[in-house]
């Protein structure tokens, strides 16, 4: 009999790892990834168990999001600062010694080691707290001067664009991006 662990990469994706045994010992390791039609008609295990393994997936993704999250301010531009750099007396007001470092804004996954403009400055964007986000620096180099992030980091795990961005980035990455 075979046994497979079930693991959800990403909502349409299911990577499996299991071993096969006879006479008691493991004697093959399987690797593979089968979209959820393709596990659920192979055999090995059935919608239900996709069904469940999505649910546990999710489950745990919300356990291990924090719970003071970053809002994504709504941007703002020809304020304080417009298209000017954050200066490091800012950073330095987001990023207090001693204090736990917030996690990104954008993707919620890894810790904020810097600050974006929401609107760029190349887009007059100003220093205004409507303006200022924590960021990671794979977000905010996938951001660069555009409206939102390309690309999650690789550790993400989720929709893309985020279902707790503005509406307006959601529609500006999908103008942009496609899907």
């Amino acid at each position: 009999m075979a046994l497979y662990t079930v693991f959800l990469v990403s909502p349409t994706i299911l990577a499996t790892v299991g071993s096969r045994k006879s006479s008691g010992q493991n004697d093959e390791a399987r690797f593979g990834e089968w979209t959820s039609n393709q596990a659920a008609t192979s055999g090995n295990i059935t919608l239900e168990t996709v069904s469940r393994a999505r649910q546990a997936v999710e489950a745990a993704e919300r356990a291990a999001r924090p719970r003071n999250s970053p809002q994504i301010p709504p941007g703002s531009v020809g304020g304080h600062g417009a298209g000017q750099r954050i200066p490091q007396s800012l950073r330095e007001q987001y990023f207090l010694e001693g204090c736990p470092t917030p996690p990104c804004s954008y993707c919620r996954q890894n810790p904020a080691t810097e600050l974006d403009h929401v609107v760029p400055c190349t887009r007059s964007g100003d220093l205004t707290p409507d303006n200022i986000t924590p960021s990671c620096r794979h977000c905010n180099a996938s951001k660069g001067a555009r409206e939102t992030p390309k690309t999650p980091p690789s550790i993400y795990l989720g929709n893309w664009p985020a279902d707790w961005w503005p509406q307006w980035m959601k529609d500006a990455w999908h103008r942009r991006y496609g899907n």
